[in-house]
């Protein structure tokens, strides 16, 4: 599993990075190393993928199959985090 947190000021300036890279069939290699600590007030985004085994071709329901029978299944949460003040994740 992989993970990736990011930040903004608002919810329109949010922009989520890809998980899968299509021409590759696998990660982007970028996706789960990137983590921008929250601050009060915060607009944060949480995006988790996972490589999963799929026995079947049928059970490839969002075309991000991956080498070896392996499927990508991604989750995203956005939300604002509470007008708290504070350190940063240091």
């Amino acid at each position: 599993m992989r993970l990736d947190v990011t930040r903004a000021g608002s919810f329109r300036g949010s922009q989520i990075p890809p998980a899968y890279d299509s021409t590759k069939k696998d990660f982007v290699v970028s996706f789960g190393t990137r983590f921008e600590c929250p601050e009060g007030d915060d607009v944060v985004a949480v995006r988790a993928a996972v490589p999963i085994m799929r026995p079947f071709s049928f059970l490839n329901v969002d075309s991000q199959a991956m080498a070896g029978g392996r499927q990508l299944l991604t989750a995203t949460a956005i939300f604002r985090a509470e007008p708290y003040s504070g350190k940063s994740c240091t």
